[in-house]
Formats: C-alpha cells, sequence, structure tokens
C-alpha cells in the first residue's frame, strides 16, 4: 500500500511538472510506452539462461539409461560355454614288428620292417645300412615273414643256416653265391625263383616237398647238393640241377614231371667238364612197386631215365628207383614187431661192444 501511494505521488509530481513546463502529456506517454515497448522487444529478444546443459544432461542420462535399458532387455543372455572336449590319447604309432634275426655266432641282430599293407616282405632294402652284415652273418631266422626278396642274402659269404617256418616265397637271387650254407630248413616254401640258391657249394641236403615248381638254375652249381625233395613240383625247370655233380637223392611227385633243357647236366660226374667216373642216382617216387631201390623195370621207369638223358643226364650214371617213403630223411616205418631186448649181462654186452 505504502509503494503505491509513493507511486501516485511520483505521477501527480509528473503531471504538475508536465503541465508547467507546456509539455505534451499524451506525447510523453506515447514516448515511454514506445520505449518501454522497445526495452520489451529487447529484453524478450536477449537469450534467456539456458538451463539446456542441465536438461541435456538429464536428457542424456535418460537416453542413456534408456538406451543402456534397452540394450540390456535387447541382449539376449550369453550361452555357457560348452566345456571343452577331452583331447583323444595319441595313437601310438605301430611299432615296427622283427621280422628276422641275423647273429654272427655271438651277436643277435634283430631286422624290422613296417608292417604297411599287411606286407611281411623282406627286401635288400632292409639290409642296406648294414653292409657288414654281408661278411660276417652265420644264421639267418626268418619265422616273421612270408617272401624273401631278390638278392636280399646274395653272396653272403659266412652264412650257414637259414630257418623259417612263415616263408613260402623266394625270390630270384636270394641267396646266390652263399657258398657257407649248409643248411635250409624252409618247411612251407612254395616257390622258388631263378638262380635262387645258385653256387651254394657247401648246400648237401634241402627239403622243398612242398615247392611246386624248380626255377631256371634254382641249384645250379651247387657241387655239394646231395639229397632233394622235390616231391610237389610239377616240372624242373632248364638247368635246375645242372652241375650238381654230387647229387644222389632225388623225390619226385610221379614219373610225368617235367623236366627243362640239360637240367640234369653233369649229375653224378667227377667234374662237371672233365668227368672220370660216374655214380648213382636215385628217384623216389610214389607208387614205385618192391621195397628196396632198383633199375628201371617198368615201361615208366624205363621212359623216364630217357626222360633224364634228354635233360642232360650223362648215359653213364646209373639210375634206379625206389619207393617215397624210403627218400633219406623220411619218417620211419613203425616195425612190424618189437625187436627183443638184449641179454641184460656182461658177457652179452661186451659182444654188442664188439660190434
Amino acid at each position: 500500500m505504502k509503494a503505491k501511494r509513493i507511486l501516485s505521488l511520483a505521477l501527480a509530481a509528473i503531471f504538475a511538472v508536465s503541465a508547467l513546463s507546456g509539455c505534451d502529456w499524451l506525447w510523453w506517454l506515447e514516448q515511454q510506452q514506445a520505449a518501454s515497448s522497445s526495452s520489451g522487444s529487447s529484453s524478450s529478444s536477449a537469450p534467456r539462461p539456458s538451463h539446456s546443459g542441465s536438461d541435456d544432461d538429464e536428457n542424456n542420462d535418460d537416453s542413456s539409461s534408456s538406451s543402456s535399458s534397452s540394450s540390456s532387455s535387447s541382449t539376449p543372455d550369453p550361452e555357457p560355454e560348452p566345456e571343452p572336449e577331452p583331447e583323444p590319447e595319441p595313437e601310438e604309432p605301430e611299432k615296427p614288428r622283427p621280422v628276422a634275426t641275423v647273429s654272427d655266432g655271438g651277436e643277435t641282430l634283430t631286422i624290422t620292417v613296417n608292417e604297411e599293407g599287411g606286407s611281411t616282405e623282406l627286401a635288400q632294402t632292409d639290409l642296406q645300412n648294414l653292409p657288414e652284415l654281408k661278411s660276417t652273418v652265420t644264421t639267418v631266422n626268418l619265422d616273421g615273414i612270408t617272401t624273401i626278396a631278390t638278392n636280399v642274402f646274395k653272396e653272403f659269404s659266412k652264412l650257414e643256416k637259414v630257418t623259417g617256418d612263415s616263408v613260402v616265397s623266394i625270390g630270384p637271387h636270394a641267396f646266390y653265391g652263399c657258398s657257407s650254407l649248409k643248411t635250409v630248413n624252409l618247411p612251407n616254401l612254395k616257390t622258388i625263383g631263378n638262380d635262387a640258391f645258385f653256387k651254394c657249394t657247401s648246400l648237401t641236403s634241402i627239403d622243398i616237398s612242398n615247392v611246386e615248381s624248380v626255377a631256371d638254375y634254382a641249384f645250379s652249381g651247387c657241387s655239394n647238393l646231395k639229397t632233394v625233395d622235390t616231391r610237389s613240383a610239377t616240372d624242373i625247370e632248364m638247368q635246375g640241377f645242372m652241375a650238381c655233380i654230387n647229387l644222389q637223392h632225388i623225390a619226385v611227385k610221379n614219373l610225368d614231371v617235367e623236366l627243362g633243357k640239360v637240367a640234369f647236366s653233369g649229375v653224378c660226374q667227377d667234374s662237371f667238364h672233365n668227368p672220370q667216373k660216374y655214380g648213382t642216382l636215385t628217384v623216389y617216387y610214389e607208387g614205385c612197386s618192391g621195397t628196396e631201390a632198383h633199375a628201371a623195370k617198368t615201361t615208366e621207369e624205363n621212359d623216364f631215365v630217357t626222360k633224364l638223358q634228354t635233360a642232360g643226364l650223362n648215359s653213364q650214371v646209373t639210375v634206379q628207383f625206389a619207393p617215397l617213403g624210403k627218400f633219406p630223411g623220411a619218417q620211419p616205418e613203425e616195425p612190424s614187431a618189437e625187436q627183443p631186448p638184449a641179454p641184460d649181462n656182461a658177457l652179452a654186452r661186451t659182444i654188442l661192444n664188439l660190434f
């Protein structure tokens, strides 16, 4: 109220001054209004203090919150990571298995190969890193393999004995020139390559009773070979036993066996090139009549003698025939009756000792 009164007094004073000075009140009022309007316009055009920062911050916070909320609501919960599968235990590589042992009379060496594709062949490459074996090995056991490849033991000069129940095939030149070889025990052998035992000059006996064919030159030059069992062979090829000057006993399946060119040239002679005397060759075969060796007496036996001579056997050599059961090394026949025991007294023992 006091303020209104003061304002009224001020206006009254102004009116009084205006009247005394002759001023136009209306003009003055218009000027005041114009000034007030200009001031108001200027005042309204001036920027108001902005609170946009705060608002923006709030908006940003809201937006961020909304975005965060939206993000958290739109992002699916992460799937749990699967448990790692246990790593498989590494497979042990297939160990090469022993397929042969060789010995020099003191130390024994095992030769191994990897059994790939079911192969059990002993090849020359399996021994190529052991060149010293050629002049030292005396014994070979081949129970782990089925095939002896070409040239594997060629010219092993000290090799004396070869065994192997699993061996079924011998490649060409496998034991070529093994001049010390005396014993070959390969009872399941079925095939022999050419020159397989060429010039094995110490070989005296060999059982190849399951072999179906004696290849070219297989035993050529085996000058001390005396006994050979070929009872399963259907043919003895060219020069199969050429120059086997001491061959005395041979078993054949039957007298139809085919004999190659000069297969028996030089057999049963003192010397292949300069014979001075001739020996006896006994042929053992199934169906032979009689119980003891005898000269040819049937047409088949006489024809076989001719066949031998066509295959190179000298006509001076005596040929005789005997039952297969009499072949040296065959299982002895069961005695028909037990022999009575010798008298058990000192005199009888003395007499027996004299003989």
